[in-house]
């Protein structure tokens, strides 16, 4: 027993916050599909994303996985593994695009970028009510020749 659950039940209500949580990355941030938004997402959704960037609200998240993929058209994002505890999951992934759209009021430099990614979920009544993206920034910066890669 675990928080007052017993572990096969706490476990099969994690493995369910983790198929949640894949399908934001594998439906709505790889194929687009903005509905699943809907259905994965609480209406009162806040995501922290990189850039010190609050978004409050699905339709929030829609317009920045939009602005990704019109930045990087065909944009693929390759989930890696997860873990998952209580109502949090851990959920490591790769993001890969060519940069050949405006991005962040950044014009098209046709670079390629490969970034590793890393999102912390918190679930609430079998949804994402917050969530916590991070990426290798510095090094999305330098793969599209906007800052100069440090030596070190």
């Amino acid at each position: 027993m675990i928080d007052g659950k017993v572990v096969s039940d706490w476990s099969s209500e994690t493995d369910g916050h983790k198929t949640t949580t894949l399908r934001c990355f594998a439906e709505l941030w790889d194929q687009q599909k903005m509905d699943v938004a809907d259905q994965i997402f609480s209406a009162g959704l806040v995501c922290h994303a990189p850039g010190d960037r609050d978004m409050h609200g699905r339709d929030a998240l829609k317009a920045l996985v939009r602005s990704y993929h019109a930045g990087f058209p065909g944009l693929k994002i390759s989930v890696l593994g997860q873990l998952s505890e209580g109502d949090r999951v851990v959920t490591e992934f790769t993001m890969a695009g060519t940069h050949s759209g405006k991005w962040m009021g950044v014009p098209a430099t046709g670079r390629d970028m490969q970034l590793g990614c890393v999102a912390f979920s918190r679930i609430s009544d079998g949804v994402i009510a917050e969530q916590w993206y991070e990426w290798e920034r510095r090094k999305l910066l330098e793969q599209l020749a906007l800052v100069p890669i440090l030596r070190g």
